[in-house]
């Protein structure tokens, strides 16, 4: 609920109601889901992109990767216009860049996550809003391929 009445609200305040698309990843559901429900409950009908891994493997933690093992009790489906995958390379490089050129020391979910909403952004094109929404830190991330050693 806290995403339907906090990060909802807040999102649609900070675009003026003008929302195409909105990027989050598919985690335990509560971003996706409470922000989707509140975007619905108000009318806006921006399309809800969910970020998973591409494969159950993977090592972007945080992300939930939908191969029929667990589906959060709270996933509805229906809210969901599209389920984009991304490769734990690519979204540790768009973590690794996010550091190096916005200054912003991020895990590779939110890498992920921002592959997703950069790819939306030149899909839909110019004039069109698109939010996505950070959702780790990089720190939790200092001994893995996220930092390299050279």
């Amino acid at each position: 609920m806290s995403h339907y009445y906090g990060t909802g609200a807040e999102i649609l305040t900070q675009t003026d109601g003008r929302l195409d698309c909105f990027v989050a990843g598919a985690g335990t559901g509560g971003t996706l889901m409470g922000v989707a429900r509140y975007l619905a409950d108000r009318g806006c009908p921006a399309r809800i992109v969910a970020v998973e891994p591409d494969n159950s493997h993977s090592k972007i933690e945080g992300l939930l990767h939908f191969d029929g093992t667990f589906v959060p009790q709270i996933w509805e489906p229906a809210r969901i216009h599209e389920q984009r995958r991304v490769s734990d390379e690519v979204a540790f490089a768009m973590a690794r860049r996010l550091a190096r050129e916005e200054g912003m020391f991020c895990g590779p979910s939110t890498g992920a996550i921002l592959v997703v909403a950069l790819e939306k952004a030149q899909e839909l094109g110019e004039g069109h809003t698109v939010v996505a929404v950070a959702c780790d830190r990089g720190e939790r991330y200092l001994s893995t391929k996220l930092v390299p050693e050279e």
